[in-house]
């Protein structure tokens, strides 16, 4: 349980990171660069740490990790070049459900009953609340579409991964998975520096947050969250993340200026209890 915590603490400063590095250089860029600097990290470890290349077996769950993968932190960063930290934390927070949805028809899990209650109230939580900060109804911001993407992408990078982990530490299925994406990602940034000389002529802050997802978000952030898939499941690791949008609002607010209002604080008091409940057994 601490190890899924640790690893959605690590996760909770990706839109807020993503924010300060999207504006200057776009989303997309974004979530190129954010792969490929973190593939480069992992060739290095793999390299130092003399690996062999991935059985056959394992291809098929790392290559639909690896879409997961780009696909999830490309459309996140697209996304919260419009949208607030916030606003995309409660969009996200519905990732738990459909991991969980996706591992029992994935990883064959069978939750107990008080893990569904659970699960669907927090998920009910986040999306009603999401309505009440849209004036009480469901007008979404085109952007929402991206962070809908996200939700997919998201769980098929930790149900295909943690499929992995059965066989191989999850250091190693991270660091696979990253350099699985080379093939795409290497080619789409050259593309993005030959158009645009420029597009890493960051300031500092854009640079940190560059930096952050591509190091913590997209590498380091899955060393303990894969290792929790291993001791606990899927699905029971992966209720932690019910937790990620309370912790991405108080970051939003204390580095981002953005509101932390009761509202917020009263949900996140409900996806708390959700959590517990989840995990009862």
């Amino acid at each position: 349980m601490l190890l899924a915590f640790l690893g959605v603490l690590i996760f909770s400063w990706t839109l807020p990171a993503s924010r300060f590095a999207a504006p200057e250089m776009g989303g997309l860029a974004v979530g190129v660069f954010r792969n490929l600097i973190g593939a480069a990290v992992a060739v290095v470890v793999l390299i130092v740490a003399k690996e062999k290349f991935p059985a056959r077996q394992h291809w098929k769950s790392i290559i639909l990790a690896t879409i997961g993968t780009v696909g999830f932190g490309t459309s996140v960063a697209i996304a919260m070049k419009d949208l607030p930290s916030a606003h995309g934390a409660v969009v996200i927070a519905v990732i738990p459900l459909t991991t969980a949805l996706l591992a029992v028809l994935r990883a064959k899990e069978r939750p107990p009953l008080n893990f569904w209650i659970g699960i669907v109230v927090g998920c009910s939580t986040v999306v009603t609340f999401l309505i009440s900060q849209n004036g009480g109804s469901l007008k979404f911001h085109p952007a929402d579409l991206w962070l809908l993407a996200a939700l997919v992408f998201s769980a098929f990078t930790y149900v295909e991964g943690a499929k992995v982990t059965r066989h191989m530490p999850g250091w190693k299925v991270v660091s696979w998975i990253l350099v699985f994406t080379l093939p795409v990602i290497l080619p789409a940034s050259i593309y993005m520096l030959v158009q645009n000389p420029q597009i890493l002529n960051l300031t500092p802050i854009a640079w940190g947050g560059l930096l952050y997802v591509a190091l913590f978000s997209a590498y380091l952030g899955f060393f303990p969250w894969y290792h929790s898939f291993t001791l606990v499941g899927i699905s029971r690791a992966g209720v932690i993340q019910l937790l990620q949008p309370l912790m991405t609002f108080v970051w939003g607010a204390l580095f981002l200026g953005e509101q932390l209002t009761p509202a917020i604080l009263i949900a996140g008091a409900v996806v708390l209890g959700s959590t517990v409940l989840c995990w009862k057994k």
